[in-house]
């Protein structure tokens, strides 16, 4: 199958500092028809304890004010970051394609996937960077706090996150979201998000198995550093459906990556799942 053609991009807003040394990490944020949430998700990144920090923003086209919303934000608090850059797809591109434009404008060595609704504690990025430092791991997580939007009860499971890493049950299912600080480097050996997938918002799963499949591994860091919104919109209600269209999923990844699924049955699948 042919590799979709990467939509052009253009520069809506864009702030560096010069003469400065370049931050370890950036924050690339995927935008798409959440101006109402994403002054929120950036006021947390701009609140990182950790001093050196670039942000990029991506907006896929969106037809609400999203575009606006960030370029004013940026404006206002681009001085917090050695880099700061609004982009915009000229073409609708999907959630992948706007990752993977944000990791390739990105000049540092580890990169945060954050959702544009989603948000981070203070000390997320200083610890994950800290903690995937002193290690020669692909990426590192942390546990996920889920609320909801409104106010309301969240469903359970209340915290994402809770295990290390184990290549061995990628067959089972994902228990790993987009949040991650990535090494630039790995994004750049897999060929970054996969731009086939049959069901977009599943991105990150199958980065995962490329990544496995390398020999790469995640650092589990067992702490609550940043919080998954729940609404409506969100990927987990709707693209994420794990009702909705997983045969064609599992068919995709059972094709793709066949050595990871080859030395388990379906039943035994299923045992597994139900104990996790």
């Amino acid at each position: 199958m042919p590799t979709p053609a990467k939509p052009a991009t253009e520069t809506l807003f864009q702030h560096e500092r010069q003469n400065t040394a370049a931050p370890s990490l950036t924050v690339v944020i995927p935008l798409y028809n959440y101006g109402r949430f994403v002054t929120e998700t950036l006021d947390s990144v701009a609140s990182q304890t950790i001093k050196d920090l670039d942000v990029i923003v991506v907006d896929d086209c969106s037809t609400d004010d999203s575009a606006s919303v960030a370029h004013r934000w940026m404006t206002e608090h681009s001085a917090r970051f050695r880099r700061a850059i609004l982009l915009r797809h000229l073409a609708n591109g999907g959630l992948a394609a706007t990752r993977n434009a944000g990791f390739s404008h990105s000049s540092t060595e580890f990169v945060f996937p954050l959702d544009a609704d989603n948000l981070l504690y203070p000390t997320c990025l200083d610890k994950l960077t800290q903690s995937l430092a002193r290690t020669r791991a692909a990426f590192a997580y942390c546990i996920v706090e889920r609320f909801l939007t409104p106010s309301g009860t969240v469903p359970p499971p209340f915290l994402m996150h809770l295990h290390p890493w184990h290549p061995d049950s990628l067959a089972i299912g994902n228990k790993i979201d987009a949040m991650v600080l990535l090494r630039k480097r790995i994004w750049e050996e897999v060929d970054g998000y996969s731009l086939t997938m049959p069901r977009q918002g599943w991105e990150d799963y199958d980065l995962w198995f490329k990544i496995a499949r390398l020999g790469g591994y995640g650092l589990h860091v067992p702490q609550i550093l940043a919080r998954y919104r729940v609404h409506g919109d969100s990927m987990l209600h709707t693209v994420t459906d794990a009702n909705a269209g997983i045969g064609v999923l599992r068919t995709y990844l059972r094709d793709n990556y066949p050595e990871f699924f080859e030395q388990m049955t379906e039943a035994e699948q299923r045992r597994r799942a139900k104990r996790r």
